[in-house]
């Protein structure tokens, strides 16, 4: 369950995935809208309390879910749903394996749309199907503050070189490049249906970076970045989450990145493997060690 806002009006949905036994699917959206609602509850008023107690009624629609050609089916046909982030009048449930489903929940007659991610940032090497879990901790999908003034919708992307799912970069089969894309409109303001595409924004190696950190022991060049956020302030600053695999209970840090000037801004621990274990930390670190998709 999720909630959208502009200005004084506001909305809260959610949005399921029907499948049927012959492959089609289409979409189940429940969404509480205040500005209509207030007109029915007027309504009702008038004419006397209809079980609802005086309380706004949802709305309960089932709608087609706009895609390209059987492969976009087909993930659509396979959706989890890992996140749900609000972007101008949209909600977007995320799916790290797949995509996106873009939903215009403020509008009375709302549409669904399914936007892939860019192809070219797959993070599990061609005939590896086993990634559940592991492209949570290898994408990222933030909202940032825009050149223009407005929001942005980011896609950050960590690619590994040497094909293993988790854990430190194997020796000597190189290091992971860094991604991040843009969601785009390619219609206007007065278009009735958005059109969404990702811009790309950069790629960057791995070598780049630890380059402008040679000598500290802070940032292993054999652990890779983890977890991508874009900074909500500064769509060219990004924050990761590292993981030392050499202990049992393991450390974390955040590490910052300036990716404009490919420095990196501060490595910060933030779980401090055993040492937490008898500080103000020790409930959070029994039940989580290192979080459990790391495990």
């Amino acid at each position: 369950m999720e909630w959208r806002r502009r200005g004084e009006e506001f909305a809260v949905a959610e949005l399921q995935v029907l499948r049927t036994a012959s492959g089609r699917v289409k979409a189940r959206l429940c969404v509480l809208r205040s500005a209509i609602s207030s007109s029915k509850d007027e309504d009702e008023a008038e004419d006397g309390d209809h079980g609802g107690g005086g309380r706004r009624p949802w709305d309960i629609m089932e709608l087609p879910i706009v895609y390209d050609g059987d492969e976009e089916r087909c993930d659509i046909f396979y959706w989890t749903t890992d996140a749900v982030i609000a972007f101008q009048d949209h909600l977007c449930w995320v799916d790290y394996d797949r995509g996106m489903l873009l939903c215009d929940v403020l509008r009375t007659s709302p549409r669904v749309a399914f936007l892939r991610f860019p192809l070219d940032s797959s993070i599990i090497p061609t005939g590896r199907r086993s990634r559940r879990n592991f492209s949570q901790v290898y994408r990222g999908v933030s909202v940032t503050t825009a050149a223009t003034g407005g929001a942005a919708l980011k896609f950050a992307d960590v690619s590994r070189h040497d094909g293993k799912l988790l854990g430190s970069l194997e020796q000597g089969r190189g290091g992971y490049t860094i991604t991040c894309h843009t969601l785009r409109s390619t219609l206007g303001a007065a278009a009735i249906d958005d059109e969404w595409s990702w811009s790309k924004d950069f790629a960057i190696a791995s070598d780049e970076i630890l380059r402008s950190f040679e000598g500290a022991p802070e940032l292993e060049p054999r652990e890779v970045l983890l977890f991508p956020t874009v900074s909500m302030d500064t769509p060219s600053v990004m924050h990761f989450l590292t993981c030392d695999y050499d202990r049992m209970i393991r450390k974390m840090s955040v590490v910052t990145i300036d990716i404009a000037s490919k420095i990196v801004l501060s490595v910060v621990p933030y779980v401090n493997g055993e040492e937490d274990l008898s500080g103000e930390d020790a409930d959070m670190e029994e039940e989580e060690p290192g979080m459990s998709v790391l495990n």
